[in-house]
């Protein structure tokens, strides 16, 4: 035994004979497992493995994953123009992002006060170009003396009369076009 000690670690001293004995018996076990090893080698086929950088490697995960997440808020949606829903486009659970279009509106009755709004304006524009032209006249009738004061104020508070109404009718058409 000494001498295999001696073999295997030639710069070994003499030791206490049951390390000896583990030393020895742990050397001889390592030897077959090496000798095992290159028998069972031999037998097994060998294959090439071509090998790359962890840089060189692109690797796109991705997971999708089912479920339902609460709204931290709720969202109240509402038109400003009251009209009967001709279809919806998303349902719920529907993902939707910013400007897609969620339902369609009949607006015909909508369409109709905007007409309606842009006759009357129309119509106050003509009796103002009308109130415009009778105060004209009787400004030159004034100046002639020809015009008694009180049918002068009268034809001038027409006048402004008309331009304050036109002037409510185009607020009451560009509202209707808004809503």
């Amino acid at each position: 035994m000494d001498d295999l000690l001696a073999v295997l670690n030639p710069v070994s001293k003499p030791r206490n004979n049951f390390i000896n004995k583990i030393f020895s018996t742990s050397a001889l076990l390592f030897t077959l497992s090496v000798n095992s090893l290159a028998i069972h080698a031999d037998a097994v086929e060998v294959k090439n493995v071509k090998t790359t950088s962890y840089k060189n490697i692109a690797l796109n995960i991705t997971h999708t994953l089912g479920g339902v997440v609460p709204a931290a808020q709720d969202s109240n949606i509402s038109a400003q123009v009251s009209a009967i829903i001709n279809e919806f486009h998303v349902d719920t659970g529907y993902e939707v992002k910013k400007d897609d279009l969620l339902v369609s509106l009949d607006c015909r009755e909508h369409l109709l006060l905007l007409k309606r709004a842009d006759a009357n304006l129309k119509a106050e524009q003509v009796q103002l170009a009308h109130a415009k032209t009778q105060f004209n006249q009787a400004k030159k009738l004034n100046k002639q003396g020809n015009i008694s004061k009180e049918r002068y104020n009268q034809r001038e508070a027409e006048e402004n009369r008309l331009k304050a109404t036109v002037v409510n009718k185009k607020a009451a058409q560009q509202l209707s076009k808004i809503t």
